[in-house]
């Protein structure tokens, strides 16, 4: 559910949850229907650091497998292109991984 339509749904003074991952993009969003029904809005990021070690023991022993978010692989030499790609939202280029080391086999 949107952000919109969780506001637009919500009763006074309730709390709504919404997660966003990946592209950043434009929300259109009624700040009177927030004011209106009491609502508040916080934003931030989770607490990288709390998980990294976690995450990481979970990939290296095959229980989490996070290779359907990587949209690309590119050596350090093509790293440049890659990177204007993505900060200019290419389609295709949402999550680029760099290997130093050339490609993997």
């Amino acid at each position: 559910m949107s952000l919109t339509s969780q506001t637009a749904h919500a009763r006074k003074i309730q709390h709504a949850d919404s997660v966003f991952a990946g592209w950043f993009r434009q929300i259109l969003l009624s700040f009177g229907k927030l004011f209106e029904k009491g609502l508040s809005l916080g934003t931030g990021q989770c607490n990288v650091k709390a998980y990294n070690r976690y995450l990481r023991d979970l990939i290296i022993s095959g229980r989490a497998k996070p290779s359907f978010v990587v949209s690309n692989e590119v050596s350090l030499d093509d790293a440049p292109d890659a990177y204007d790609k993505f900060d200019r939202r290419v389609e295709g280029y949402t999550k680029v991984l760099l290997h130093p080391n050339g490609p993997l086999s």
